[in-house]
């Protein structure tokens, strides 16, 4: 006997303004309730889910950024680290130059992590050089 599969793929996406530095610091942690998008699941439930990609968009790029650092954590503080600092390079756009871009492939299991019945991952980041506007970040996960 065969069985299906059905994969679920979600999306969240979070907007601000923060401005970025060189450095991590919690005025400016992107906040992603996991668990608020999924219809079916009442508020604050356990979210479970392999997260899949993070898109950030950043405006009003200056000083000569060119990378991205990212680390993602448990707690709003940045103490308890679930994805280690990682970075990418960030591509400019090809008519606006000071909007820049950069994804994080992840493919982490989060049910087994976030113990609780808090869904929520907070997301620090952090520039090379330079500063540059926060303005959004996409995570997919699947489920």
């Amino acid at each position: 006997m065969s069985g299906n599969t059905t994969v679920i793929i979600n999306t969240i996406t979070a907007t601000g303004s923060e401005t970025l530095g060189t450095s991590y610091n919690t005025t400016d942690v992107i906040a992603l309730d996991m668990a608020s998008t999924q219809p079916f699941q009442p508020s604050k439930m356990q979210f479970a889910g392999i997260i899949e990609t993070l898109r950030f968009k950043l405006t009003s790029a200056a000083g000569g950024a060119s990378k991205l650092t990212m680390k993602v954590c448990l707690d709003a503080a940045g103490d308890e680290c679930l994805i280690p600092s990682t970075e990418a390079t960030l591509e400019a756009g090809t008519t606006t130059a000071a909007t820049m871009c950069c994804t994080f492939s992840v493919g982490v299991a989060l049910a087994q992590t976030i113990g609780n019945a808090n869904a929520t991952l907070y997301v620090f980041a952090k520039l090379d050089a330079g500063t540059a506007t926060y303005a959004q970040l996409t995570a997919t996960w699947r489920e």
